[in-house]
């Protein structure tokens, strides 16, 4: 039993060894994203001046007045994010110009700092060089069909976590008899760099790849999963529109006053704006606030879909709703560690490279067991030979 064990544990293993070796390192970099991409690029994420930032529906106008300069045809604003920080710049997802899809926008003077494409970002362009190792993680800069793989390469880590984790395990168990697995040894250092940090970071591992099937395999395997135990909640983008768009009565700046409004009246205590776009598709606009019920740095957690009329479509507050919607709001805070705060990043960092170093002892052990294997048989051949 625990020979076949280990055997599908080696299969397994080999197979991942190479996508979770890169998954692991592009990871680490990614803890710290955002703290990266300014430090290359600050002539794009940093404020020009120290100006009081502008209303966020007049930095609206300023992006559209842009557009409209720029001579785009059909180029439209569609997403509008604001930054956390005074001196970063606003991002905005546009529509319609063939160079890019992210305007970096001053928050003082509305002026656009500069253009660049995420969707397909080239390594080349320092501008793009975090958006590229961002992509390359989820998709390997390879497409869904990639993406959907690397899903399933998730599914198979959580498996083999656990599979490795019970191979520790003496056949007889007791702790005397396991303590030797936590720790690394000179004499051997590959063989117990692979089984203790394998050891120490399954936990962080099982939690990893499970949120990796989250964001690779949501409606594929996620959902479905979770669905089976409590049902998740379909917010508005997830719907079709079966029905003529509501028309546009409100701006911007009643939008965003509507849903921080709806917010307070559910005791919520809102803090800053953090995006709001306009989606003329289905007539509603979408207002997100960080808030008191936040449950890392970079996740929102009030959402309000404020329609054309300026009537509410939906309201989600993180922290109520099912326990589905529950398991769903973890799953970003977890898997990048903010749910934790800077210690969390710092585990998520390590565990990165731990990753990396585990795929790489695991092909190297199996190459030199097979190589011992392989002399082996030509020794037994050899003395074979030499007693006929």
């Amino acid at each position: 039993m625990r020979f076949s064990v280990l055997r599908l544990h080696r299969a397994i293993g080999l197979g991942a060894a190479p996508f979770l070796f890169l998954l692991g390192l592009t990871g680490a970099v990614l803890v710290w994203e955002e703290e990266l991409d300014a430090a290359l690029n600050p002539e794009l994420l940093k404020n020009r001046g120290q100006i009081e930032p502008l209303a966020p529906h007049l930095l609206v106008e300023r992006i559209e007045a842009y557009l409209v300069e720029s001579g785009a045809q059909n180029a439209s604003l569609s997403f509008l994010v604001f930054p956390r920080l005074p001196d970063r710049s606003a991002i905005a997802y546009v529509t319609g110009i063939v160079r890019g899809n992210q305007l970096l926008v001053d928050t003082g003077s509305g002026e656009v700092l500069g253009l660049r494409n995420t969707i397909s970002p080239e390594l080349t362009k320092r501008a793009e060089i975090i958006p590229w190792i961002y992509q390359f993680h989820y998709s390997l800069t390879a497409g869904q069909l990639v993406t959907k793989f690397l899903g399933v390469v998730a599914i198979i880590w959580l498996l083999d976590s656990l599979i490795a984790w019970y191979l520790t395990t003496p056949r007889s168990f007791s702790w005397g008899g396991w303590k030797g697995a936590w720790f690394i040894a000179r004499r051997r250092i590959g063989y117990d760099l692979h089984r203790a940090v394998g050891l120490w970071l399954t936990p962080v591992f099982v939690v990893l790849a499970t949120t990796g099937v989250y964001f690779n395999l949501y409606y594929e395997a996620f959902v479905p999963v979770v669905n089976a135990f409590s049902t998740i909640t379909r917010q508005p983008y997830e719907e079709k529109p079966v029905a003529p768009a509501v028309d546009r009565r409100i701006d911007y700046a009643e939008a965003i006053a509507s849903g921080r409004a709806t917010l307070t009246s559910k005791g919520v205590d809102v803090d800053a704006l953090d995006y709001v776009s306009w989606s003329e598709r289905a007539g509603y606009y979408a207002v997100a606030f960080y808030t008191d019920r936040d449950l890392s740095r970079d996740t929102p957690s009030g959402h309000v879909y404020v329609n054309g009329d300026g009537s509410i479509r939906h309201m989600r507050i993180v922290g109520e709703g099912t326990v589905g919607d529950l398991v769903v709001d973890w799953q970003f805070p977890l898997h990048s560690g903010q749910a934790f705060g800077m210690l969390g990043r710092l585990v998520i960092f390590v565990t990165g490279i731990g990753l990396a170093v585990v795929s790489v002892t695991g092909v190297w052990i199996f190459l030199r067991k097979r190589r011992q294997k392989r002399f082996r048989g030509v020794g037994w051949q050899q003395e074979e030979v030499s007693r006929r």
